[in-house]
């Protein structure tokens, strides 16, 4: 018994003696999980509150005084409200339907002409509601709209006493069926992408420095008659070119997987890019395995052993999960372009303004110099560290 309590108490001793394992082990967790939910819940919190406080701006063309009365009904029962709608001539159409794509339009509603005599004719005139489902105002605005053309519909019920369903309400889309899958493509690649390269950035790195530290051979290759600039250079140029492959492996799988994206969101032809959006996303895959790997590499110089290297990188890890989820909330409208200075979260904001096909070439500069910037400063914030007798040393 007394030899169990032995290495009980030594056991013990390694996490609460030490303050750095202390941290790690026990804080670190429930740190990162009241953080990554913190995020999350107000992402969403602020997104629901943006989506409640818009306006939706609907376009009505030949509107039936019906269906202003289910509108008035609609707005005194609370089912729906915050809209303004405006009239439009059906010469129009067409240029209503480009405001719906670029968001300066919520939705439009077309009814038939002589929509009311049609009903009293029993000869079930139909109502035309374009709009965006890959934008969150836009799918919102439609969703009103439906409650609104029900209630119409209840009252040709109640006050002609004819089948509610006289006339049929078609839901048509403003944006080509490729563009759709694009944009669903855009809400899970992120995410997988970002994840394969820092979880390989992470079990490289966390070796590169912490695994020398932890296995007595970095003092060794210290006392060698080599800079240390030469040293940690090397590691940085050998990290990154293994993390490096590690995206071209995403990337090839990314381009294997689109033919077969027809299959997932059901299209005719599936998902196509070309060649420079390839390129594009090549060029993203690369700046982002350099900036992975040195940061991953930072948290293994400050490390003493590959346990605490990784405790230490896994709210970079956890954060880089949270972002894309962040950015979902936001699909269908367009990000201010100060965003795309935002380390790593300005990755999945172009990666998806890529997929979806919004590329803007501004922006893909904005997040490719912004990253150099942030790289070029990380080695050499690194480099000073690895100079450091006490930061490689510390106890």
């Amino acid at each position: 018994m007394r030899n169990i309590k032995g290495i009980f108490k030594k056991e013990f001793d390694k996490v609460f003696k030490f303050p750095r394992s202390l941290f790690s082990t026990l804080i670190l967790p429930g740190l990162i999980i009241f953080v990554m939910y913190f995020f999350i819940g107000k992402t969403a919190e602020n997104s629901m509150k943006k989506v409640i406080e818009h306006q939706s701006n609907i376009i009505t063309i030949n509107v039936p005084e019906s269906f202003t009365e289910a509108t008035e009904a609609a707005i005194e029962l609370n089912k729906v409200g915050n809209i303004l709608f405006s009239e439009e001539t059906l010469d129009n159409l067409e240029s209503l339907k480009v405001k719906v794509q670029d968001g300066e339009i919520d939705v439009i509603i077309v009814f038939e002409e002589d929509f009311e005599s049609k009903v009293d004719n029993n000869s079930k005139p139909q109502v035309v509601v374009y709009f965006n489902e890959t934008a969150m105002n836009s799918s919102t605005a439609n969703t009103k709209i439906q409650k609104i053309l029900e209630i119409q519909k209840n009252s040709f019920l109640e006050e002609k006493e004819i089948d509610p369903n006289i006339f049929s309400m078609i839901p048509e889309q403003v944006i080509p069926k490729e563009k759709t899958g694009g944009t669903f493509l855009s809400m899970i690649l992120p995410i997988l992408i970002l994840s394969f390269i820092f979880g390989s950035a992470m079990g490289i790195g966390s070796d590169a420095i912490a695994g020398e530290k932890e296995r007595g051979t970095l003092a060794t290759l210290l006392v060698l008659p080599i800079p240390r600039n030469h040293i940690i250079i090397g590691k940085i140029i050998s990290t990154t070119t293994l993390t490096i492959l590690a995206a071209l492996s995403s990337f090839i799988g990314v381009i294997a997987s689109l033919p077969f994206m027809k299959f997932v969101f059901e299209l005719q032809g599936g998902v196509s890019y070309g060649v420079l959006d390839y390129l594009a996303l090549l060029g993203l895959l690369i700046v982002l395995a350099t900036l992975a790997s040195s940061l991953l590499l930072l948290t293994s110089t400050i490390a003493k052993t590959v346990k605490e290297a990784t405790a230490y990188a896994m709210p970079i890890f956890l954060a880089v999960m949270i972002l894309p989820i962040m950015s979902s909330f936001n699909i269908g409208e367009k990000s201010e372009s100060v965003m795309y200075l935002v380390p790593i979260y300005n990755f999945t904001l172009i990666m998806k303004d890529l997929l979806s096909f919004n590329f803007n070439l501004l922006n893909y500069l904005f997040v490719i110099g912004s990253s150099v910037v942030l790289i070029s400063l990380l080695v050499f914030v690194l480099i000073k560290m690895f100079k450091n007798e006490k930061v490689l040393f510390s106890k």
